[in-house]
């Protein structure tokens, strides 16, 4: 390879998935949020909310600072199980 390739950084997903490589067999194993690719559409109810929240003046406001309540809820109640 060239020096000048040879002088760039591993790509940060690269240097994640290395990272997270020794924490695999921990229990509950490892979550990484480094990259999502999605080979699917989303689900139909989430189009039509996307819809639904393009037209709403309120998706235009900034939201509570510490987060929706529905929103933490959810995510707590996810994590919960």
């Amino acid at each position: 390879p060239s020096t000048r390739i040879d002088a760039t950084d591993v790509p940060c997903v690269v240097q994640m998935q290395k990272m997270l490589a020794k924490y695999k067999e921990r229990p509950g194993g490892v979550l990484s949020l480094a990259q999502g690719i999605v080979h699917w559409g989303p689900p139909p109810q989430a189009i039509e909310a996307a819809q639904k929240a393009v037209v709403d003046p309120a998706s235009n406001l900034y939201g509570p600072v510490d987060g929706l309540p529905e929103l933490k809820q959810a995510l707590l109640s996810k994590l919960r199980r």
